[in-house]
């Protein structure tokens, strides 16, 4: 049996809550890949949940474990496996290649323990498998633990996602200290499941109806906001499907935005689903610009707490909402430019009396852009009106905007 060296063992992490750590196999050496199951599972026992799936080859645990570090159910995983050398270069590129798909995950903070056996003959598998030998097994699980312990302990603390909200004597949530806006929890929890949501379905190409059933079905968990809050469903799929279905106009947005020689691919995707499910609100302007700005500005501090992520992305924002408006000023230009003198507005698919209040808001509209003192102001009731039609599916025909 071979010399074994004795190294400095850190004691294991203790948790507040048992993490849930996910143990992904490859059984193809099925002997020595039990036996390092063993090992992980016994340094688990009573530190960990553990659940355990298993897949063809050594090259397939990255792409697994990356699958399900998007479901966002585990805290840490144990890569197990075992190559052992034959008669080609094979095993050089599967023991490069599955080392180099495990570290390029830990360093988006997977929190994987690398337990898979690289050996020149089956006597040094047999060795390392072995949980009364060299355990590396039980190795892996301990690393997973441990990087997982480092996480949570520079983690962003969770009160920081978004803004802490107090409630006055009569039970309302007012902003403390600070004056910034107001922010209501269950939009804050519809955001950050917007953002998620938005992310796995570029990742995995699923679709959207897919992805919102995935997610309405599930809380959010403790650890991303600091407490168990429940998604406000109707806000969730209001952002998501605006992302979606206006992602051409957001994605222009953000092209803008960057600098140039900076395409929107080049940036991290976290950033890009958060930009798109901001761009998403800025554009539904579901809620004041500054409060969508200073929300995913506070959800970018707990993905990147070094702070320059968030600069960045208030900045990028700042220069979104404007371009956003803009162009709706632009466009509302061009159509004061194509419209015709005209009788009404006609709908081919309202009501009689849908139609009666129509021809009221047109001849409301003309007295009132005859009226207004400057070109702001026409503009504004013209941006108005051509909103009111569009959110009702209705034709507009034309509007009397002679004089403009």
């Amino acid at each position: 049996m071979a010399k074994v060296e004795q190294h400095q063992q850190l004691e294991l992490p203790v948790f507040d809550s048992e993490p849930h750590i996910l143990i992904v196999a490859a059984p193809y050496q099925k002997l020595f890949v039990d036996l390092l199951v063993e090992g992980a599972m016994l340094t688990l026992d009573e530190r960990a949940t553990a659940e355990r799936v298993d897949v063809p080859g050594a090259l397939e645990i990255a792409p697994a474990i990356k699958s399900a570090l998007r479901s966002g159910k585990f805290d840490g995983f144990v890569a197990l496996g075992c190559i052992v050398r034959g008669d080609t270069t094979h095993y050089d590129t599967v023991c490069a290649e599955s080392a180099r798909g495990l570290t390029s995950l830990n360093l988006e903070e997977a929190c994987i323990g690398n337990g898979i056996l690289t050996v020149e003959n089956e006597e040094q598998a047999l060795q390392r498998a072995d949980p009364e030998d060299q355990d590396k097994g039980g190795e892996a699980a301990a690393a997973a633990l441990h990087l997982l312990a480092v996480k949570r302990q520079f983690r962003k603390p969770p009160s920081d996602i978004g803004f802490k909200l107090e409630s006055d004597s009569d039970g309302n949530s007012e902003r403390t200290a600070g004056k910034k806006p107001q922010a209501n929890l269950s939009r804050r929890v519809s955001r950050l499941r917007a953002l998620q949501a938005l992310f796995q379905m570029e990742a995995t190409s699923d679709g959207i109806e897919k992805v919102k059933r995935e997610f309405e079905s599930d809380w959010l968990s403790c650890e991303d906001i600091g407490k168990l809050a429940k998604l406000d469903k109707a806000y969730f799929r209001k952002i998501v499907e605006t992302a979606v279905n206006e992602q051409k106009r957001i994605d222009k947005l953000i092209h803008t935005a960057l600098k140039e020689g900076w395409p929107i691919d080049r940036i991290d995707p976290t950033l890009r689903a958060l930009f798109r499910s901001a761009g998403a609100e800025l554009v539904l302007k579901s809620a004041p610009k500054g409060v969508i700005i200073n929300e995913f500005v506070e959800i970018t501090k707990a993905f990147y707490p070094d702070g320059k992520a968030a600069s960045f992305v208030n900045g990028m924002l700042d220069q979104m909402a404007t371009l956003d408006q803009l162009n709706a000023q632009r466009v509302c230009e061009r159509s004061y430019d194509d419209c015709e003198v005209v009788d009404g507005i006609t709908d081919t698919t309202a009501t009689d009396d849908s139609t009666g209040n129509l021809m009221a808001v047109a001849f409301s509209v003309q007295r009132n852009i005859a009226s207004a003192r400057s070109m702001a102001s026409r503009r504004s009731i013209c941006t108005a009106v051509f909103n009111w039609i569009r959110n009702r599916k209705l034709a507009l025909a034309s509007v009397n905007v002679s004089g403009l």
